[in-house]
């Protein structure tokens, strides 16, 4: 009678196969099926599985695999000060004048032809403010220059924190859409940071930088 095989998540190894005068019977077509089949489901898994949980995740209709959305972290202590508007800390980032201003090359953090769907800044405002007197974010495509100057594509478009002095994510969300395949040789993604109007007496301080991507996967 047929019985039916029970995958498991383990990547059998050798398969064993009848050889000489070994007899070809139920035994060895089972062994062979069984390994084949945990093979074949520790793969599965680790290319997604039914919930596309492990490293790549699948388009539906085609069946092709496509990257799992991956996160980079980038403390404070990563970006570039200017002059000294903010102090280094613990690894966050200090306000140390009014409206001191920060600036982090994204495009460091992240693969060649990824695609970045989030660039968020974990800040703390010192204090609660309104209007342009708020923290500010700011993210930039700058386009290689050919013999001339920069030009430049807004990605983010100055985000103000939400106006309490509470630990936020700025902006709070994705992209108003995906950004690539990044091609370096030609763009930069430059991130800005602008403290408070009175940083200075009331402290801001920026935690890091999360950058959300995918990464071209197998076709």
């Amino acid at each position: 009678m047929p019985v039916n095989i029970t995958d498991s998540d383990a990547f059998t190894d050798p398969i064993v196969a009848p050889a000489g005068a070994d007899p070809a019977d139920q035994t060895y077509v089972v062994t062979i099926a069984q390994a084949a089949g945990n093979r074949t489901r520790t793969l599965a898994n680790r290319l997604g599985g039914a919930d596309g949980s492990g490293e790549w995740t699948y388009r539906n209709a085609s069946g092709v695999a496509i990257p799992k959305a991956r996160i980079h972290w980038a403390t404070g202590l990563d970006c570039l000060i200017r002059g000294t508007d903010w102090t280094p800390g613990v690894p966050s980032l200090i306000s140390a004048v009014n409206s001191g201003l920060l600036y982090c090359n994204v495009t460091s953090f992240v693969p060649e032809s990824a695609t970045i769907t989030a660039v968020r800044v974990l800040l703390q405002p010192g204090a609660a403010r309104s209007g342009g007197n708020k923290m500010l974010v700011r993210l930039d495509e700058v386009q290689r220059p050919a013999g001339g100057a920069p030009t430049t594509t807004v990605l983010i478009n100055d985000v103000l924190d939400d106006g309490t002095t509470n630990r936020q994510f700025v902006p709070t969300g994705n992209l108003s859409a995906a950004y690539g395949p990044l091609t370096k040789a030609t763009r930069t993604l430059e991130l800005k940071v602008r403290a408070g109007n009175d940083a200075a007496s009331n402290i801001d301080v920026v935690y890091g930088v999360e950058i959300t991507f995918t990464q071209p996967g197998p076709r």
